[in-house]
């Protein structure tokens, strides 16, 4: 269950996850996700594929296969969130729902940027940009933020925020990928030299989490708004939160340098500690010394 922010309305109780009939159990993995509540969506998104790969629902468990693989990244369980997405993949070219295989593909374009692999997110972004219907879909948002990572790891700062304003002024601004997303636009704003485009999305971030309540959200609310100030240290609330990305915490904690700026990233230490198998929690601490990613 979410926690709710200082001062803000009590949230009604809802009812048990496996009382509600199937679709309405798959919309509630889509308000968690905007809620900031990374594990009752990663745990809801588990235990509903579970349940369609013993019913033999194999259209419906591509669809839970999004959420579990978009919460395994958000958590840094990258090597479990490439074998989701692909699974994914695969039942959707074989099922032939093309929104799905644009969603997968945004997933895994993100875990591609992560390791460095430009080829690979490049090709999966352009997936995942095939207009389903000829219509614009969120998983278009999906792969700009991945281009964004992309970029941000291969120090082309201008090019990473001119991402990040079209994404938030173009068709897909109102998807959710982009609340997680605010803090990557604030840091290349400033590692472009342009401080004044970091305030609209510091602002957007720091109200949707004191919106939700989330002590992971407020740790890097804190850590965004170190940057153009230039803040020397974390508060007591940001060094002691439990982060649903789990090791990521680390680098969402840890004290400013005196000049404030965000961690550098190291995606080749990334992938050959990903590519080397290292999906338990040591490996993840390895990983996240790497990339400097910030949580959830």
């Amino acid at each position: 269950m979410t926690r709710q922010a200082a001062g803000s309305s009590p949230r009604p109780s809802r009812p048990e996850l496996s009382s509600l009939p199937l679709f309405e159990r798959l919309s509630q993995l889509y308000f968690d996700l905007i809620e900031g509540d990374v594990p009752a969506t990663h745990s809801h998104a588990a235990s509903l594929a579970a349940e369609c790969r013993d019913a033999g629902m194999v259209g419906m468990l591509a669809y839970a296969l999004v959420y579990l693989g978009a919460t395994h990244a958000l958590r840094g369980e990258f090597l479990d969130a490439r074998a989701t997405a692909e699974e994914g993949l695969r039942i959707a070219a074989d099922t032939g729902p093309t929104s799905l295989t644009e969603a997968l593909a945004a997933v895994a374009a993100e875990l591609a940027a992560v390791t460095g692999d430009e080829e690979a997110c490049r090709a999966r972004a352009a997936q995942a940009r095939e207009p389903s219907g000829g219509a614009q879909t969120f998983a278009s948002a999906g792969a700009n933020l991945a281009l964004t990572l992309l970029d941000l790891g291969s120090a082309r700062y201008q090019a990473a925020l001119n991402r990040m304003q079209e994404g938030t002024n173009g068709p897909a601004r109102h998807s959710p990928q982009l609340l997680y997303a605010y803090p990557d636009h604030v840091e290349a704003a400033i590692r472009a030299g342009r401080p004044d485009l970091a305030a609209r999305p510091l602002a957007q971030f720091t109200a949707w989490a004191g919106a939700i309540g989330q002590p992971w959200a407020a740790a890097v609310a804190v850590r965004s708004c170190g940057w153009p100030q230039a803040a020397r240290r974390t508060s007591r609330s940001a060094r002691s939160c439990s982060c649903p990305r789990g090791p990521w915490a680390i680098t969402c904690t840890r004290p400013f340098p005196s000049s404030a700026s965000p961690p550098a990233r190291n995606w080749r230490a990334t992938r050959h500690n990903l590519t080397a198998g290292q999906n338990d929690r040591a490996g993840q601490v390895i990983v996240t010394e790497a990339a400097g990613r910030r949580c959830p």
